[in-house]
């Protein structure tokens, strides 16, 4: 039983692995979001759509919430 859990864990963690951005890959959609809502979002509004997505992707264990 022990056996199966530890392959289920590993098998979880490396999809997990597989799956999860970069830091490079965060920062690059974090700027191409910023210039699509500078194209889309009316200009008073866009600092607080910007902020909006910097908090989406603070790491949660960095979140003040």
């Amino acid at each position: 039983m022990q056996r199966e859990i530890r392959r289920t864990l590993d098998t979880i963690n490396k999809i997990q692995t597989r799956t999860a951005l970069t830091q490079a890959e965060v920062e690059y959609l974090q700027a191409r979001m910023a210039d699509v809502l500078k194209t889309h979002v009316q200009k008073d509004r866009r600092a607080d759509a910007l902020d909006d997505l910097k908090a989406l992707t603070i790491p949660s264990s960095q979140r003040r919430n």
